[in-house]
This record gives structure tokens, C-alpha cells and sequence, in this order.
């Protein structure tokens, strides 16, 4: 069995074919696959209440719409224990953004976060109500959950960047120091190069120890934005 779908817009039209496809269902799957498949978010989302209109040959099904909680969360990556750090030449704090949208099902829906996000960029969001403190606080601890799972890529990502930079400032350090020290063995009086190879020593010393402490790495979540994205017509 073959379905063919038109997704349609003012004169625009793009046809999408499926073959013996499994029975379908709500539709946040639809548009998520379709959303997958081709990028239609400039076709199929007209507002930011997201209404799109599909058209099925073979059966009508006249508009899905979507709503839920949404939030954008800045994940953060802090090294070194909150230690000012004098001596390395690599950023002790990484950051990143993570955007989640959870349907009123509970279902994680990443693709349609982002174009969310998008949409809040270009378009003029509506505010038409605020949810109470018990909801709030229900939505919160939701989303936070939501963006800790969809959060650890990217926070995997930020953790090898930085473990990798301090690998890079290992091996520049270890090299500085001995060039430092082989030139201060070559010029100078006895007791001028003692006092500051000495020297050389106490900052070398400082140094892995800040290096050391700069492996050690603190995980950091916090919520941005949160908003209830409902259903064109919903109160």
C-alpha cells in the first residue's frame, strides 16, 4: 500500500510518498517525521501556535496541531573547582544551549523544539496566560529532566573539548619550562641561576597544580525560558 502526501502552502505544494507504513499515530508523529524527513518548517509551521494544514489523498485529516512545554537550558561545563587559575591559558568554563519540548503526552520531541526556538527568533509570541506555582514548579522539574537527557551530548561534547585543551597545555607547559630552565642554566651568576631555577620550580610546581585542578570538572544546568505552547484556539 502506498500514501501520498501533499503538504500545501499559499501556490507551494511538496508531494511526499510512503510505502506500507505502519499505522500512524498522533499527530506529533506525523509531523515529526515529516520534520525529519525534509525540514518542511517553512512550510508546515504558519504560526507560533503551530497549526499546519495536510492533505492525504486517501483520507482528510484537516489540521494537527501541537501543544506542550517548552525550555531552553544552558548546559555548563566548570573546571578547576572555582579556582582562579593563574598560570593555564585555556578556558575554565564551556557552555552550550539545549532547547526541549515534551508533548502533553510526556514524549520528547527535539526537532520540534528547535524549530520552536526558531520561530520565537522571527515571530511575535503571544503571551496569553501564566501558569500557577504548583504547575510552574510541576513544569520545571518536567523540563529539567527533559533537557538532563537531551543535555548529555552536548555536555560530552563540551567534556572532551576541555579535557583535550588541557591535554594541548600540558605538553606547551612541559615544554615553556624546559626551555625556560635549559636558558637559565646557560647565563648568569651561580647563586642568580640558583635563585631562579628556584623560581622556575615554585611557578612549575604551581602550575600542575592548577593543571590538576583543572581536570576536575563540575556539570551545571539552568533553565533560560520556559514556556506552555497550546493548541490554536486552547485556553
Amino acid at each position: 500500500m502506498q500514501l501520498n502526501f501533499v503538504v500545501r502552502q499559499g501556490n507551494s505544494a511538496i508531494t511526499l510518498s510512503f510505502v506500507n507504513p505502519s499505522p500512524m499515530g498522533e499527530g506529533f508523529q506525523l509531523l515529526e517525521t515529516l520534520l525529519q524527513l525534509h525540514k518542511l518548517c517553512s512550510y508546515i509551521i504558519c504560526s507560533i501556535k503551530y497549526t499546519c494544514t495536510i492533505y492525504q489523498f486517501t483520507q482528510k485529516i484537516p489540521h494537527t496541531r501541537i501543544s506542550g512545554l517548552w525550555g531552553l537550558f544552558e548546559i555548563r561545563l566548570q573546571a578547576g573547582m572555582h579556582q582562579k587559575t593563574q598560570l593555564l591559558r585555556i578556558p575554565m568554563v564551556r557552555r552550550g544551549y539545549v532547547s526541549v519540548f515534551l508533548s502533553e503526552e510526556g514524549k520528547l520531541f527535539l526537532p520540534t523544539a528547535r524549530h520552536i526556538w526558531d520561530a520565537l527568533q522571527t515571530a511575535e509570541a503571544e503571551v496569553q496566560a501564566t501558569l500557577g506555582q504548583d504547575d510552574s514548579i510541576t513544569a520545571h522539574e518536567r523540563l529539567q529532566i527533559a533537557a538532563e537527557q537531551a543535555g548529555q551530548e552536548l555536555f560530552d561534547a563540551l567534556q572532551q573539548a576541555h579535557l583535550a585543551s588541557v591535554n594541548r597545555e600540558e605538553e606547551r607547559g612541559m615544554v615553556a619550562f624546559t626551555s625556560r630552565r635549559k636558558a637559565i642554566e646557560r647565563v648568569g651568576l651561580p647563586e642568580v641561576r640558583q635563585y631562579r631555577l628556584a623560581r622556575c620550580a615554585a611557578e612549575e610546581n604551581e602550575w600542575r597544580h592548577e593543571l590538576q585542578s583543572a581536570r576536575q570538572i563540575v556539570p551545571e544546568i539552568r533553565s533560560l525560558l520556559m514556556l506552555r505552547i497550546i493548541k490554536g484556539g486552547a485556553q
